[in-house]
């Protein structure tokens, strides 16, 4: 039995950066739409990328700042924008990533 398996698309700009190779993603490229066609195997994937061919997506940057709680000044003596979350904090942090997931 094969399960359903949820994909999720979104359009990017590549600005550099580094990739991690995982369990579900072991390579990352960038590539031209007319390249990414002839490396697509399935035919819902081929739809899927001349859609987005047909009204590309105009990116742009978001930034997203959330001040959590950090914490006590006093017991902490190095820069304050490195002084780490609290409880409270990463708490507060990790309630975003269901927003940013959608």
């Amino acid at each position: 039995f094969r399960g359903v398996k949820k994909v999720h698309y979104w359009a990017a700009r590549s600005t550099g950066g580094e990739f991690t190779p995982g369990s579900e993603v072991d390579e990352l490229i960038w590539l031209p739409v007319p390249d990414a066609m002839n490396k697509l195997d399935y035919a819902q994937d081929r739809k899927v990328l001349c859609r987005f061919a047909k009204h590309p997506a105009d990116t742009q940057t978001v930034l997203v700042v959330r001040h959590g709680t950090a914490g006590s000044k006093a017991h902490f003596s190095g820069d304050d924008s490195k002084r780490p979350l609290d409880k409270r904090g990463r708490a507060q942090a990790e309630a975003l990533v269901p927003q940013l997931l959608a």
